[in-house]
C-alpha cells in the first residue's frame, strides 16, 4: 500500500498486516497497533507519538529519521531494522528485542529499556540519556 505522507492519526488497526507498505513522512499518532506486521514497511520519517506498537514486528523495517515519540513499543522486535537517526524520546521499550539493527545516531532520550535485548547492533553516536535500563541485555553500559 502506498500510504507516502498520509495521516492516519488515531487509526486502529490492530494485529494489521503493513507489511512492505509505504508509509515515509505519514503521521501514525494516537493510532493502536498493537501486534502488527511492518515486515519491510518504508516509514522514514514518520511521526510516531502517543501510539500503542506492543508486540509489533519491524523486520526489515526503515524507520531512518522517524520520529517515535511517547509510545509504548513492549514486546516489540527490531529484527535487521534501519533506525538510523530515529528519535525515540519518553517511549517504552519493555522486553523488546534489537537485533542487528541500525541504531546509528539514533535518540533514546528518557526511554524504559526494562528487560529488553540488544544483539549484534550498529550504535555509533547513538544516545541514550535518561533513561531506564534495569534487566536490560546487551545494552550499553554507562551510557544512560
Amino acid at each position: 500500500a502506498n500510504l507516502v505522507g498520509k495521516t492516519l492519526a488515531g487509526a486502529a488497526p490492530r494485529g494489521a498486516d503493513l507489511s512492505r507498505a509505504d508509509l515515509r513522512g505519514a503521521n501514525l499518532a494516537v493510532s493502536n497497533l498493537e501486534g502488527a506486521n511492518f515486515t519491510g514497511a518504508k516509514l522514514g520519517k514518520a511521526t510516531v507519538s502517543n501510539a500503542n506498537l506492543k508486540k509489533v514486528r519491524f523486520f526489515g523495517t526503515d524507520l531512518e529519521g522517524a520520529r517515535l515519540l511517547r509510545s509504548d513499543f513492549s514486546g516489540a522486535e527490531f529484527n535487521g531494522a534501519n533506525l538510523e537517526i530515529a528519535r525515540l524520546d519518553k517511549s517504552w521499550f519493555l522486553g523488546t528485542r534489537f537485533i542487528a539493527s541500525n541504531l546509528q545516531e539514533a535518540k533514546f532520550n528518557q526511554v524504559n529499556l526494562q528487560d529488553a535485548y540488544f544483539e549484534a547492533n550498529v550504535m555509533l553516536y547513538s544516545v541514550f540519556p535518561s533513561s531506564n535500563m534495569t534487566g536490560c541485555q546487551g545494552c550499553p553500559k554507562g551510557w544512560d
